[in-house]
């Protein structure tokens, strides 16, 4: 989904996922805006902007994963070949540099889908490879082999390691929306809010992906994808509008897909109360041959994945390599700092029967409560441009962003002592 293209290579491999670029030919230092994200959770109070990358001890998500001999000598190996045959930025051969992405976008990159694998690959290094990062991440993906490749987990380590000038003016945003991996990546065709009976059953043996792609598709509801779908596009006019030489020139159906995103009955009913994908359970997008699989790969033994240790010792505070018991279908972890959306928050308050068992790694689920839904922050900021503050009241309302009350409090108790 979305727009590819980019001013230049780059010797890092880019994860596995569903991405979008915008082009830049201006490889100078690029001032920004950068606001919280899952990443660096030092957030600025509404109104106030961030510049730069920061660190912080209590986003679980920031540990220090020491890379294996494989890890190390495919990495040379990459960087070798960058050297060999890659455009580099500046013009002394010598001072090997990347040319960064202007704008990298990016839905729910996954870990890996390989069957057989002795350890599960940390996540990718994003920090150096891009100048504006936006990741947007499904909630309620279930299974084992699609665990989130989250920025977070990497950024502490990287800008240890990084030069100074190469993340000091980078934009990181990591956001968390409701849905399993393609109702925030597309792909599944857009149904009825709710299926009951025989709507539901029919889908168990076949599916619900269309079956006749040679008719044209003449539907053009409303889906939980197009929440995602438009995060990205907005966050991509912004930092256009920050730096006009680099605004995309979008087509005429933009206007279109943003008039029927002002339908805010329409908007509820499609996407807030939208129907949610499941592919471990029978008639919830996916055929049952497809579901029967993916649940017989959740009870098999000795499949890697990363886990989110929530211990109170913040030496043992992280992401670790796990592969003991089966995952049986176990919720996404979710770190502390954890920048989450609008959509999310609504649908939690509006749809009764929505209550994902995420947690920080351990105890009882973080999204939601015996009161109600978890206590939440507001941490929407400012978006500041050459001619001062971008304003457009129909997406700020739709795109608000959140973070964990009891995260704010634990912060605040830190910075007192």
């Amino acid at each position: 989904m979305g727009f590819f293209a980019r001013n230049g290579a780059s010797d890092e491999k880019a994860p596995e996922d569903q991405a979008s670029v915008t082009n830049h030919s201006d490889t100078a230092p690029l001032s920004q805006n950068a606001g919280p994200n899952g990443a660096s959770s030092d957030a600025p109070k509404q109104g106030e902007d961030n510049d730069g990358p920061v660190e912080d001890i209590y986003l679980a998500g920031n540990p220090v994963i020491t890379p294996s001999k494989e890890a190390i000598a495919a990495k040379k190996e990459v960087k070798a070949f960058g050297q060999t045959f890659c455009r580099t930025e500046g013009t002394d051969p010598k001072k090997h540099k990347n040319i960064k992405v202007f704008f990298l976008g990016l839905w729910d990159c996954v870990n890996s889908v390989a069957m057989v694998e002795r350890n599960s690959p940390a996540p990718v290094e994003i920090t150096g490879t891009a100048h504006h990062v936006r990741h947007a991440v499904a909630v309620d993906e279930r299974r084992i082999k699609f665990r989130p490749a989250l920025l977070a987990q990497d950024i502490k380590t990287v800008i240890k390691a990084s030069k100074k000038e190469d993340t000091e003016k980078e934009d990181i945003r990591e956001v968390w929306f409701p849905g399993n991996h393609g109702d925030v990546g597309g792909g599944w065709p857009a149904i009825p809010t709710e299926m009951k009976g025989w709507a539901l059953w029919k889908y168990i043996f076949s599916g619900t992906k269309f079956k006749n792609l040679v008719k044209p598709l003449k539907d053009n509801a409303l889906q939980m994808s197009d929440m995602a779908l438009e995060w990205m596009i907005r966050e991509v006019d912004i930092v256009g509008k920050q730096h006009p030489g680099c605004h995309v020139h979008w087509c005429h159906t933009l206007d279109a897909f943003k008039n029927s995103m002002k339908v805010t009955k329409t908007v509820e009913d499609r996407i807030i109360k939208g129907f949610m994908h499941d592919t471990l359970r029978f008639g919830y997008g996916s055929s049952f041959l497809k579901v029967f699989m993916w649940n017989l790969i959740e009870t098999l033994p000795g499949i890697p994945r990363w886990e989110l240790n929530d211990s109170k010792e913040e030496k043992d505070r992280g992401w670790e390599l796990y592969r003991g018991i089966p995952n049986f279908g176990a919720p996404r972890d979710i770190p502390r700092g954890a920048v989450l959306h609008n959509s999310l928050k609504e649908r939690l308050e509006k749809v009764k029967k929505y209550r994902p068992l995420n947690d920080h790694g351990s105890g009882d689920p973080c999204l939601w409560n015996s009161e109600g839904v978890a206590d939440m922050r507001d941490v929407t900021y400012k978006r500041l441009g050459p001619d001062g503050e971008i304003k457009d009241p129909d997406w700020d309302a739709r795109h608000k962003i959140w973070q964990f009350e009891d995260f704010h409090a634990q912060l605040a108790r830190t910075r007192t002592c």
